[in-house]
């Protein structure tokens, strides 16, 4: 019976019996007893009400049961016979019990008063089912003398509204989770949806974005001194935005790049996606665009093609942005299976596209520090998201099945529903491998010699520094020894500088074989070098590793059909105490090797 449809003139007349031979919850007619025929309104409300799919009760003023229906056995499990003369408010689940009593108070208090309620009853077996019903106040009217209430299980309702809400969280979290801006717009080009990301590259507030057109958004954008330009530097003009583009025509526009110039910021290019949506009968469904960042890397492979099939359908919207990511996404329930791997993952791990992603372990396997060693459970940036860690930026090295490995920057975090309950978490794993290198790159260029690859002098201080401070803490020496290429300028007159430079390449390799690994050989400029060792024999040791390097440089060097003859002049001091600055120690060994170069030239046979 739908709620509400219970009136007084339904089963005026009538009264609930309870007398021995009567059936429980019948409806009985004033002054019969169980057995006597039933007047046809009598049996036809009993019909109605006793095989309803809702529930009918009529509780006193004091909430006490009177009749129920027998749906309330089939649907929460209680015999009217335990039930009548209950308090009817035991039964509501304790968290929904204070305002239940309130609103029934109210309705008690205001005679044919109808009131709508939702809340959850505790059935006979100790489980909740969820209700929306209608009291309605009939106390008043002496053939019912109650308040009726009509009773309707929506628990499967409510189990779907919850799935939908913890979807929207699911794909929410994860658009906010990118590291690329993300903006969807609908059929009519008005923006519903943007991420943290997208305002932070524009410097425009979410506010200003969502319910806005394009136009309207550049317009605004314009405000605040923000103007995007083509890779000519040109404005961009509004018509030939990808976003319009791929709206208009309901084709794809992928991999456009536009610059965005904001008032006292560098120029930042971004590489944008826009990818048009069709409703499942064909119509228009709206585009969804990505804007990565590359002002770094202005080719890099970075592309988001992200697409919503159906606006409807956020399911469908998740699968292809995941589809499309250059990220790698990896999400898992709240027990640590693997629930999703998109195609980025997979590449990263090298796991066949047919493989079903719900057979992974939630390991490590496959992920190392950046040291290369193996990374333990704990570490794994799901892992930690699950414990309820937000991991950002997290570095470490993701290994394939077939051994190639990748430098990835990881993003995690847990996913809730909007009781605070633990669905699961996620990891976005951001491929950082070239910006890695570049950087390593750099770091060694700063600190060595660019012809050369020995130290330069901003290295080469730092070991002295340091070789100064262990013979504080240690005792020993140190060695310093000086030395340039006698006669280099004619070497570079004669044969080229391109000569040159392979002498003074060569002789840094000679110098690098014939000192130890941990000692330091350092270019100065030109053709002067430095080498500094820790010794522990004093002046004889140190006297011994300036013969040595001698030798080394006083071998011919050959170059194709060019054979040379370069001789060095080798100046070396020993320090043992610490109390020197290195400036003063290089200047002590350069005076050594001009004093050798000096006996050199004297001893020279005159021509």
């Amino acid at each position: 019976m739908a709620s509400g449809e219970v009136s007084g003139a339904e089963v005026s007349g009538a009264e609930v019996s309870g007398a021995p031979g009567g059936a429980a919850g019948v409806v009985s007619p004033p002054g019969g007893h169980a057995g006597t025929a039933l007047p046809y309104a009598d049996r036809r409300f009993q019909a109605l009400v006793e095989h309803s799919m809702d529930i009918v009760i009529v509780l006193g003023a004091d909430g006490a049961i009177v009749y129920a229906s027998t749906s309330a056995s089939r649907v929460l499990g209680y015999a009217f016979e335990d039930w009548r003369g209950k308090d009817a408010f035991a039964a509501v689940h304790p968290g929904d019990r204070e305002q239940v009593r309130q609103a029934y108070s109210s309705v008690v208090a205001h005679a044919g008063q109808a009131v709508p309620l939702a809340f959850r009853i505790v059935r006979a077996d100790g489980t909740s089912v969820e209700i929306e019903a209608v009291a309605t106040n009939r106390l008043d009217d002496p053939a019912v003398a109650g308040v009726v209430i009509n009773l309707r299980d929506i628990s499967e309702r409510v189990r779907v509204e919850r799935d939908a809400r913890a979807m929207d969280d699911r794909y929410r979290s994860l658009v906010a989770s990118l590291a690329e801006g993300v903006l969807l717009v609908d059929a009519d080009g008005v923006a519903v949806l943007c991420n943290e990301a997208l305002e932070d590259m524009f410097g425009v507030p979410a506010r200003m974005l969502v319910g806005a057109t394009i136009p309207e958004i550049v317009r605004r954008a314009g405000q605040l001194g923000v103007i995007l330009v083509d890779v000519r530097n040109q404005p961009v003009r509004v018509d030939s935005h990808p976003l319009i583009v791929a709206l208009a025509t309901g084709r794809s526009v992928a991999g456009t790049v536009h610059g965005v110039l904001r008032p006292g910021h560098e120029a930042m290019w971004l590489q944008i996606n826009a990818r048009a949506l069709v409703e499942a009968d064909g119509a228009p469904g709206g585009v969804v665009a990505s804007f990565a960042d590359v002002t770094a890397v202005r080719q890099a492979s970075s592309r988001l093609e992200d697409a919503l099939a159906e606006l409807r359908r956020e399911q469908t919207f998740l699968q292809v942005l995941l589809d499309n990511l250059e990220e790698g996404i990896v999400a898992c329930d709240a027990q640590g299976r693997i629930t999703l791997v998109n195609p980025a993952s997979r590449r990263f791990f090298g796991i066949p596209d047919g493989e079903d992603p719900a057979g992974l372990a939630l390991s490590s396997d496959g992920m190392r520090r950046l040291d290369g060693t193996a990374m333990v459970r704990d570490e794994n940036p799901l892992v930690r998201a699950l414990a309820g860690e937000a991991v950002r930026e997290a570095q470490l090295e993701v290994e394939s099945r077939q051994g190639e490995r990748r430098t990835v920057a990881a993003n995690a975090q847990a996913l809730r529903d909007d009781d605070g309950n633990e669905l699961g978490a996620v990891v976005a794993l951001h491929d950082v491998t070239e910006h890695k290198r570049t950087e390593e790159r750099l770091a060694e260029l700063a600190l060595h010699d660019p012809l050369t690859g020995v130290a330069n002098r901003l290295l080469l201080d730092d070991r002295l520094r340091r070789a100064l401070d262990r013979l504080h803490r240690g005792g020993g020496g140190v060695g310093v020894f000086l030395l340039d290429l006698d006669d280099f300028k004619a070497v570079n007159d004669v044969h080229g500088h391109d000569i040159g430079d392979e002498v003074l390449r060569a002789a840094a390799g000679r110098l690098l074989a014939t000192t130890r690994p941990e000692d330091t050989v350092a270019r100065l400029g030109g053709d002067e070098f430095v080498v500094v060792c820790e010794v522990s024999g004093g002046a004889e040791e140190v006297s011994t590793i300036a013969a040595r390097v001698d030798r080394a440089l006083a071998e011919v060097y050959r170059f194709g059909d060019t054979e040379l003859a370069v001789v060095a002049s080798v100046g070396g001091v020993l320090v043992d105490s610490p109390g020197i600055e290195p400036s003063k120690l290089i200047s002590l060994a350069d005076d050594e090797m001009y004093r050798v170069k000096a006996v050199r030239r004297r001893s020279r046979p005159l021509p």
